[in-house]
């Protein structure tokens, strides 16, 4: 466990960390402040869209909608509720400051991400498909791509099954009593069944799934904190001391800022391409607009659930408990509203575990194909999946969010040098498009 925490350390250390940081401001920076400027127009193209009876172009692809819905399921996973009360364990409470600063930063990474999955995507004349790698081979040429999507792979497995199936099985292991190893053929059968499954159909489903999830999450939540209600100030007054306290300078505000920023592109992916595939699939034509829902799901993912748990971790003082995420929150849960606290935020992580699993299946089969180009390629993942996810859920939470960790920092070098690279075209696209606006709108 020891070299794998000093491997994570190095690949996802202050260097990346810094880099991830840069890239925010850089687009920030190029976009004029897109993200708080125009966030009248982003939400009228993304949570205000819901509401309209626009017709489709294209019926056979996702829509922006399910495409947004289905990274979602992705992004927020069991990130967004072990991996933020995990980072408020081993970080303090100052690492939730620091992913609101790396989450408002990341909205502008997922929207180059978004703008790129839409500009760089191919049609085999059934359907639209891309993933990072596209872009990547753009501007850094093919071995770096194949070299990602190997790093893909990985992240697919772990990241996007290890550390989804622990959960899962610490959730219900922790309210049912199941024997873990009862759970974990269970997970694993389920793997196997999601990895035979069209992207399609996964997409429409998880579209589906994730409204349920997110309002069952949500009301709990809601419960405990008005449970809770005088501790919410007293938390806010602790993420802000301990991220920026003197007593933290002396070392402690480097170390919530590195876990805050890894938990943060944990939660919400940008910067790691991740959801480049899913949202490629979608019928949108247009770049800024797919970018616009990539800014959508960065701000629920961190502003709406990642607070949420991070607030009700504090309130409750379940950091102070255990320093594995997914048990704080349970105990937090259940130290409200008892038994039956424990049984909504259990099958919250549940669901949440599985809809990642789904959406990341997507993924990895995007991965494995370009890497091996072999027509057999769904069912070589999907066999590598179900002994992942078995073997996963009868193992530590922590152990697998540090394999994570090395992934994610491997990924997202190799990602964020090609946004870099690519920051002049995002630049070109934006202006476009809000030139575009105005003349519509005049």
């Amino acid at each position: 466990m020891r070299i794998l925490e000093i491997i994570s350390d190095a690949v996802f250390g202050k260097p990346a960390v810094a880099i991830l940081l840069f890239v925010g401001i850089l687009f920030t920076v190029s976009s004029g402040f897109f993200q708080i400027k125009r966030a009248g127009l982003i939400f009228s193209k993304t949570a205000g869209s819901l509401f309209s009876k626009k017709e489709r172009k294209d019926k056979s692809a996702l829509s922006p909608v399910s495409s947004a819905l289905s990274a979602l399921c992705a992004t927020i996973g069991t990130g967004s509720i072990a991996g933020v009360a995990a980072a408020i364990c081993v970080g303090g409470a100052g690492a939730v400051f620091w992913m609101w600063v790396s989450g408002m930063l990341s909205m502008m990474t997922a929207y180059a991400e978004g703008v790129l999955s839409i500009k760089y995507r191919t049609h085999n004349g059934k359907e639209h498909s891309g993933s990072a790698m596209s872009y990547i081979k753009k501007s850094l040429g093919k071995a770096p791509a194949k070299l990602y999507s190997f790093f893909l792979l990985g992240a697919c497995l772990c990241m996007g099954a290890m550390v989804q199936a622990s959960a899962a099985a610490k959730s219900a292991e922790y309210v049912t009593g199941i024997s873990d190893i009862v759970l974990a053929v269970v997970i694993a059968i389920a793997g196997l069944a999601v990895s035979l499954t069209g992207t399609k159909t996964l997409g429409r489903l998880l579209s589906r799934l994730m409204p349920i999830m997110t309002a069952l999450y949500f009301v709990g939540c809601a419960a405990v904190l008005f449970m809770t209600r005088e501790s919410i100030l007293p938390s806010f007054e602790r993420i802000f001391c301990e991220a920026l306290g003197i007593r933290q300078c002396a070392g402690g505000v480097l170390g919530s800022l590195i876990m805050g920023c890894r938990r943060g592109v944990f939660s919400t992916e940008a910067g790691l391409g991740t959801t480049v595939p899913i949202h490629s699939k979608s019928d949108c034509d247009e770049p800024c607009e797919m970018g616009m829902w990539g800014i959508f799901e960065v701000f629920v993912d961190t502003f709406v659930i990642g607070t949420l748990t991070a607030l009700v971790t504090l309130s409750t003082g379940a950091d102070r408990i255990t320093s594995d995420g997914a048990v704080a929150v349970l105990s937090a849960f259940e130290s409200q509203l008892g038994f039956a606290g424990s049984v909504v935020c259990a099958l919250a992580t549940i669901l949440f575990a599985f809809a990642s699993i789904f959406a990341f299946t997507a993924i990895g089969k995007t991965a494995i194909s370009y890497l091996t180009g072999f027509s057999h390629s769904d069912e070589i993942y999907g066999l590598i999946l179900c002994i992942v996810l078995y073997f996963a859920s009868v193992t530590d939470i922590t152990t697998a969010f540090v394999i994570s960790d090395i992934f994610s920092g491997l990924m997202l070098m190799i990602n964020l040098a090609a946004l870099i690279l690519l920051a002049p075209a995002v630049k070109e696209e934006t202006i476009s498009y809000l030139k575009s606006q105005r003349r519509h709108d005049g």
